[in-house]
């Protein structure tokens, strides 16, 4: 009697898979490359020591030593002290000056010149009138405060001018014949001046021309006799009036 072998549909089933799970595994499958691209890079030698500049032998201007360099110095006027022009009124004061410049200078020497002009300037220290006479020879002077009004040298009337104080200035010189430029004889200072105020013509006497001089207040003053930087072979007398109150 045949006997039918019958086998489980489970059992059967694992056997197929078994089967076929053998031949997946003789077979390569194709699987997808993906290539990848990568960037070369080239690496920098790290600098060695001699590759480096040498600091020390760079050439870096430096500033100059200031504390070596003086400061600048202004002169500054003392005890009334000022320096203009390469004039320096330290010395000068307010007495009667009748000699500043030895013999040439005595008011009794008596000058064939001829008192023909005047000048006024301002100045940083001083204020200046010159009297220029028309003579290479000595001309003598005086120069003093008033404690008055200025008066006519030959009939003592008084002459009104501007100021506080007033010098006398006396020259031992002639007039000019010109009427005209005796009758110019005379200055109002404007604002440009500090110390002198106006100058009047105060007449003439036996070789001698007098001028008053109207200043801001009592001030030292320097007068002196010297060429004629103008006109060669003529002298001038120079009256400077500092700015500074005695």
């Amino acid at each position: 009697m045949n006997r039918k072998l019958f086998v489980p549909v489970s059992v059967a089933a694992l056997l197929l898979m078994s089967l076929l799970s053998g031949c997946k595994d003789d077979t390569v499958s194709a699987q997808p490359v993906t290539t990848t691209q990568q960037t070369s890079v080239t690496s920098v030698p790290k600098p060695t020591t001699s590759q480096v500049p040498n600091r020390t032998e760079l050439k870096i201007p430096t500033a100059p030593n200031w504390t070596n360099t003086p400061a600048p110095t202004t002169t500054q006027p003392t005890s009334g002290a000022c320096i203009d022009q390469g004039i320096n009124s330290e010395n000068w004061n307010i007495d009667e000056d009748v000699n500043s410049m030895g013999v040439d200078s005595r008011p009794g020497i008596m000058s064939q010149g001829v008192v023909d002009g005047l000048a006024f300037s301002p100045g940083r220290c001083f204020d200046t009138m010159v009297i220029k006479v028309a003579t290479p020879d000595a001309v003598g002077f005086d120069v003093r405060y008033l404690d008055g009004p200025v008066t006519q040298i030959a009939s003592g009337q008084s002459i009104p001018v501007n100021g506080q104080a007033r010098l006398y200035f006396v020259v031992t010189a002639h007039l000019p014949e010109n009427a005209d430029l005796v009758n110019g004889f005379g200055y109002t200072a404007d604002s440009r001046f500090r110390s002198l105020k106006q100058v009047v013509f105060a007449g003439y006497q036996e070789g001698r021309v007098a001028f008053g001089v109207g200043v801001a207040g009592v001030r030292k003053f320097g007068v002196i006799r010297e060429p004629d930087p103008d006109r060669p072979g003529n002298v001038q007398i120079v009256l400077r009036v500092t700015h500074v109150p005695s």
